[in-house]
């Protein structure tokens, strides 16, 4: 729709939206033979739009959600408000607004059009504010419908997905349909903050065209995420933005009250990252795991991430960072405290995992199996289309660790809310050993030891298949050290400690007790012009983060040939503390891919990383 064509049909509303009457109260354009008549009310913000914006109510398909032919047009008031009366049918609607809005970082009217969607399930009159986030919400529900997800299904995983990228609270289930960046009092001002913080740094970062915004819009469908790039500008962006600032813009032009900054615990982590949290909440002094902080030993893995942020540390729906979604025999969301579920679905990394049973068939937790009958199951859940979904296999070392809660320091590595009859054993890994085309690698639920073992030696299955749509291309360079992993969200050096340069070149690599090891990312951060390599955010990596860069096709287990030139086929340090063995802390050794419990007090070398 054209700027021009939006301003026309502006002046047109009053005829266009009498003819629509006439034809509703005649039985045509909704197949509601004249017998419905409802009306979505609310309001429509980027900020809030201005007088005259187009509001569209359009009729959806029900399976595939694509837009029908039958619409009804109403405009947005001052403040932004609508109301769209008289829809002749029920169902999956989609609303549209198109047109100006008030740009609370220039604190005027925007000089460009935009338009914005929200979805909802019509059954009676409704009230739906229509924003950023929903505009995200509605186009991965449509790209989840689209692969044969019904409604229900795919609005439950891509809310998850949105709240769970955006530290979404959504209290009491409300979606963000139901939020208000003009309001700083109600149950959601929080997430009322959320978002007219991420409208402003959208705005600040120079997002603020049409194309601009449904390129995020289709990033987020493909996969429940937005890419690194416009991601680190946005957060870049929102850091040195003023809750209260913007708050007092919208308050001068409307009135009433404003989200604050005090309405945000803390800055928000939004994230782009599908890699999941280890569920490490203690740290180590060296000798036995305890409470946060040790002076002594700083920045550890459970002062970080999600299982360290209240917003995704509730154990609502998985303990210490992980969120998960049971599934019914047909791929729909079941309550997460259901008693029988065929289906887990990660909320953060987007794999689907099945489910266990007791009852001695072909999915009973006591089966194993040599690869080779592994990799069978697979096929038989495919042509069964387990969970209504395809696509099931065995899954990566690191997805299998995906699944490993690094907590626990006894029985079963694993979060028993989704997977109570997970094995205290070995679970196969799809990938063969580089090292022994005849044996492949596998994960010890037991121990979290990661190893590889012949291939007729018998072992537990659990299947996984992906919903998330890898990036095009994982990595980006930027020839002065540094390396963008875009499927992580993280950053990485390509040197081991010690050594420096684009290529590695210069320097010694440089071996580290693990308490010297955390006390280094200190030294580093002090120096962001000179060691940080302009910035002053670097981590040692948890167990999860130094095992993503792991390749097991590859002997040593690191493609030191274009990517990580100084990284050394030798032993790294992580963050992580051993639970079941205090003292030790997981190193990954790339000469080999095994992760492993080392002590704390032996040689070890480092690699550090950041978020994007």
């Amino acid at each position: 729709m054209t700027k021009t064509f939006i301003r026309d049909i502006a002046t047109r509303l009053t005829a266009l939206f009498a003819i629509l009457l006439l034809l509703s109260a005649c039985g045509g354009g909704g197949g509601g033979g004249g017998t419905v008549s409802l009306t979505v009310a609310g309001g429509a913000q980027k900020g809030p739009y201005v007088a005259g914006a187009v509001v569209t109510a359009w009729r959806l398909d029900a399976g595939t959600g694509a837009r029908t032919t039958t619409f009804v047009v109403s405009a947005t008031d001052a403040n932004g408000n609508f109301n769209v009366a008289a829809i002749p049918w029920t169902g999956l609607t989609e609303i549209n607004v198109a047109g100006k809005y008030f740009d609370e970082v220039a604190n005027a009217t925007s000089t460009g059009d935009i338009s914005l969607s929200a979805l909802v399930d019509l059954q009676g009159n409704a009230t739906v504010r229509v924003n950023l986030y929903t505009h995200l919400l509605a186009a991965r529900i449509r790209a989840l419908m689209a692969v044969g997800n019904v409604h229900a299904a795919a609005r439950n995983q891509a809310l998850t997905e949105l709240s769970d990228r955006f530290d979404l609270e959504l209290i009491g289930g409300v979606g963000p349909e139901g939020l208000n960046l003009t309001d700083g009092a109600g149950t959601h001002r929080q997430d009322n903050a959320n978002l007219l913080l991420f409208s402003a740094a959208m705005l600040s970062a120079g997002i603020d065209s049409q194309g601009e915004i449904d390129a995020l819009r289709d990033q987020f469908a493909s996969g429940g995420r937005i890419g690194d790039a416009a991601f680190v500008q946005i957060k870049a962006a929102a850091s040195g933005l003023n809750l209260d600032t913007l708050g007092g813009n919208l308050v001068a032009r409307y009135g009433g009250d404003a989200p604050a900054a005090a309405d945000l615990s803390a800055r928000l982590t939004w994230t782009a990252s599908t890699l999941n949290d280890t569920g490490s909440t203690q740290c180590s002094n060296g000798a036995a795991n305890v409470a946060c902080p040790v002076a002594t030993h700083p920045t550890q893995d459970a002062q970080s991430g999600r299982d360290a942020n209240a917003l995704t540390n509730s154990d609502a729906d998985g303990r210490a960072g992980f969120s998960w979604t049971k599934l019914d025999a047909a791929g729909n969301p079941l309550a997460i405290g259901g008693t029988s579920w065929s289906c887990v679905r990660d909320n953060v990394t987007g794999l689907i995992w099945e489910a266990k049973d007791d009852a001695g068939g072909s999915r009973d937790k006591d089966n194993i199996y040599d690869h080779a009958a592994a990799g069978a199951l697979a096929t038989a859940a495919n042509s069964g289309a387990l969970c209504g979904f395809s696509g099931w296999r065995l899954p990566t070392p690191q997805e299998l660790a995906a699944m490993l809660d690094a907590s626990r320091a006894s029985g079963v590595l694993a979060d028993p809310l989704v997977f109570p009859l997970q094995q205290a054993a070995g679970y196969w890994a799809s990938t063969s050993a580089a090292q022994d085309g005849a044996a492949a690698w596998y994960l010890d639920f037991s121990s979290g030891i990661d190893s590889w073992q012949s291939k007729a030696t018998p072992a537990h299955v659990r299947l996984v298949r992906s919903s998330v749509t890898p990036p095009a291309s994982r990595y980006t360079a930027h020839g002065d050290g540094t390396l963008s992993d875009h499927q992580t969200g993280l950053m990485w050096r390509v040197c081991s400690e010690g050594l420096s340069g684009s290529t590695c070149a210069t320097g010694a690599v440089q071996s580290y007790t693990w308490q010297a090891a955390l006390q280094r990312v200190g030294t580093v951060n002090a120096d962001p012009a000179g060691l940080g390599l302009a910035h002053a955010d670097w981590r040692l990596p948890n167990r999860n983060e130094l095992g993503s860069i792991i390749d097991m096709a590859r002997n040593p287990a690191i493609d030191t040939t274009t990517r990580f030139p100084g990284v050394q086929a030798n032993s790294h340090w992580t963050s992580t503390p051993v639970a079941q063995l205090p003292g030790n802390a997981w190193a990954v050794d790339f000469a080999s891919g095994n992760t492993i419990p080392s002590p704390v007090g032996g040689p070890r070398l480092v690699l550090l990383v950041r978020d994007l």
